[in-house]
């Protein structure tokens, strides 16, 4: 028996979406690879939201960040991807996400110049207890396809937050507040801020907002999926 079939039965290869277990050398489950295309974030977007042009309903919020873009829209099986990323890391998920938001950056913002790559963190404890924190493997991905500096030590967690996946927009609002800390020195710099899921926008905007006060000139955002059904209440 061949290495590569030997370590397939104990280290499968799985579908980077829905996990199921594939052929060597593949991506995609025949199901996934089908529906992945048709969950792409297309044509013009809005730079407010993320979302195209022509379905957008933010209003053009203000925001403290100067721009937002992700490939995805959150609906399965990229939101499996990316909850296989939030809690196994899974490897060929990172890749595939990693380069496709990278992408992403270099075509909805091809004339901005960032420093450098940096991640929304998680709380002391919590990334403790779970042994990663899945932006921060993002964000070392885009760095890589970028070309860039990633910063590891550019924002800290200070506050512990409720999970923002069972509040409100308005809620989250309020349970990201002062939640943040700049940790280096941003003056005049231009930032790209990965995350892996977007909302509503709340952390994003509160990170970018306590970096902007610590003297960044601008944050750009950027994760591997858009939230649908939050997107329509912002």
């Amino acid at each position: 028996m061949k290495i590569k079939s030997l370590l397939h039965i104990f280290y499968p290869n799985r579908c980077a979406a829905c996990g199921e277990v594939i052929k060597i050398g593949g991506l995609f489950c025949k199901r996934c690879d089908g529906l992945i295309p048709k969950l792409l974030v297309t044509g013009e977007i809005c730079i407010y939201c993320g979302d195209d042009k022509k379905s957008c309903s933010c209003g053009k919020k203000k925001t403290w960040y100067s721009g937002f873009c992700a490939p995805f829209y959150f609906d399965p099986p990229a939101s499996d991807m990316a909850y296989a990323i939030k809690t196994k890391a899974r490897r060929n998920s990172l890749e595939y996400a990693g380069g496709l938001i990278s992408l992403c950056v270099t075509k909805h913002f091809p004339d901005v110049k960032f420093d450098f790559v940096a991640a929304v963190p998680m709380y002391g404890t919590q990334k403790i207890k779970k042994g990663f924190n899945q932006a921060e493997l993002l964000a070392k991905k885009v760095a890589e396809h970028l070309d860039l500096l990633y910063n590891k030590n550019i924002l800290k967690k200070i506050k512990k937050t409720k999970t923002q996946h069972f509040l409100s927009p308005k809620e989250r609002v309020g349970n990201v507040i002062n939640a943040y800390k700049c940790m280096s020195d941003v003056t005049k710099k231009t930032i790209l801020l990965i995350d892996d899921v977007k909302t509503t926008g709340s952390t994003f905007d509160e990170c970018a907002k306590t970096l902007r006060f610590a003297g960044a000139d601008e944050v750009y955002c950027a994760s591997v999926t858009l939230s649908k059904p939050m997107r329509e209440k912002m």
